[in-house]
């Protein structure tokens, strides 16, 4: 039986480049994003999803179905836990591979529930200075422009998850800094495969471009514009946040995150507030940004309608042939 390692971190975290690095070693099997654990897990979850079919009724109606069994909930658990373990293993049996990589951004959402549900799995908490997620979200899908409240879940949400998920299961997991990994010191890939029982060698650091991501999730954008390791990007948010909207912004953000949620993270408030104030000031964006500040004030508010209007306009009646 294949053995998961569940790499978690938030989206533009560096992530892809673990996964092609990992996937670079013989016994590791792995897909761009697989996602597969998130619906399993809803369904014992009323809140955190809308569905046409009513998901808090569904949840409702699996809790009285999984009620009737002999170990009861525990029973459900253990046959999700063997259907995706079946799965994970579909894609490494050709090769006779040890392990199977699932790397899903949005698990921060579940973090706690797979590490319960996987207890002999691996686990990889992936950490980035989060002023950097933040920008590298606005440049990479919002092409510079404003778009952060899209991502309210990861960004606010998503980091206090994992935090807290790895202070309460740190005994059994690795954590490792983007900012680590790229430094040019290989340390951090040593301790890395030496937690997952495998050997290194600094080849990996060289072949990982050759590593293919089957699957349309993923960074495609850094995969063809990175081939190897590089510094780069490390300062390259501080380009992002010039103007003085984007600072106010950046400073709530830090502040909402938390000192202590920071430190575990290995990150420090002050450092990362200093650093925001040495950006160069311009007011490039400036009139975009306020408008879609704006929205993004209220858009928490009408999205339950706007995917309400979108699943009701997209329905079709079901046809037999």
């Amino acid at each position: 039986m294949v053995t998961p390692i569940f790499l978690f971190s938030l989206p533009r975290s560096g992530s892809t480049m673990v996964q092609r690095v990992l996937g670079a070693h013989a016994d590791i099997a792995t897909v761009s994003e697989p996602w597969v654990l998130l619906p399993f897990i809803y369904t014992m979850r009323e809140g955190g999803a809308y569905a046409e079919y009513v998901h808090h009724g569904a949840v409702k109606a699996i809790r009285d179905f999984y009620g009737e069994f002999p170990n009861g909930r525990q029973d459900y658990l253990d046959e999700i836990r063997h259907l995706v373990l079946n799965l994970y293993m579909k894609t490494a049996v050709y090769h006779n591979q040890r392990y199977f990589l699932d790397k899903t951004p949005r698990y921060h959402l579940i973090a706690n529930e797979i590490i319960e549900l996987f207890p002999d799995a691996k686990f990889v908490f992936l950490w980035r200075n989060p002023l950097a997620i933040a920008a590298s979200i606005v440049e990479s899908w919002g092409g510079g422009k404003w778009i952060l409240y899209r991502f309210n879940v990861d960004l606010y949400q998503g980091f206090r998850n994992l935090v807290a998920a790895y202070e309460t299961h740190s005994e059994k997991a690795i954590h490792i800094q983007y900012e680590d990994l790229v430094s040019g010191s290989e340390e951090s890939w040593e301790n890395l495969f030496t937690y997952l029982e495998l050997t290194y060698h600094s080849d990996y650091l060289n072949s990982f471009n050759k590593t293919i991501l089957r699957g349309r999730y993923g960074d495609k954008l850094g995969s063809a514009t990175f081939s190897e390791i590089d510094q780069t990007p490390l300062n390259k948010w501080e380009t992002s946040f010039m103007n003085p909207l984007r600072k106010a912004w950046a400073k709530y953000y830090l502040q909402k995150i938390g000192e202590d949620a920071l430190k575990s993270a290995g990150y420090n408030l002050q450092a990362l507030s200093e650093e925001l104030t040495k950006c160069p000031n311009s007011i490039a964006h400036i009139l975009d940004d306020l408008v879609r500040m704006g929205y993004g004030i209220i858009y928490p508010k009408i999205e339950p309608k706007i995917l309400k209007r979108q699943i009701t306009s997209t329905h079709r009646p079901a046809t037999v042939t």
